[in-house]
């Protein structure tokens, strides 16, 4: 039997949750979304390669969450959504990897060297 990847959806409005967890299930994954932040220690397991979360939610906010998945020595990859629209297009992990900087900034390393000798 083939293995599916797992993601987790945390987004305080069903609605967007249940439409990420959809297309998730459409690629191939094994997908649930929950819309209870305050519940999500006890749907999160250790098997969870994709955790999908909203940054701001009430009562217990994205941030937390990390902060929970860290404690817990999680490997999940975490994805970060949000309603504000403050420009955000992508987040690393420290230490942050040059090619994959350069490649979400639009610059490939050998296009990097070309810009830096012509200025």
């Amino acid at each position: 039997m083939e293995y599916r990847k797992r993601l987790l959806v945390l987004d305080d409005e069903a609605d967007i949750g249940a439409f990420v967890r959809d297309v998730a299930i459409e690629s191939g994954y094994v997908a649930l979304a929950s819309d209870r932040p305050e519940a999500f220690s006890s749907v999160y397991t250790n098997d969870i390669d994709v955790v999908v979360l909203d940054l701001m939610m009430p009562g217990t906010d994205g941030i937390e969450i990390i902060r929970f998945l860290a404690e817990c020595g999680s490997n999940s990859s975490i994805i970060l959504i949000s309603g504000y629209n403050a420009g955000v297009e992508c987040c690393f992990s420290k230490p942050v990897d040059i090619a994959k900087l350069l490649n979400v900034i639009g610059l490939q390393p050998n296009e990097r060297k070309a810009e830096s000798r012509s200025h």
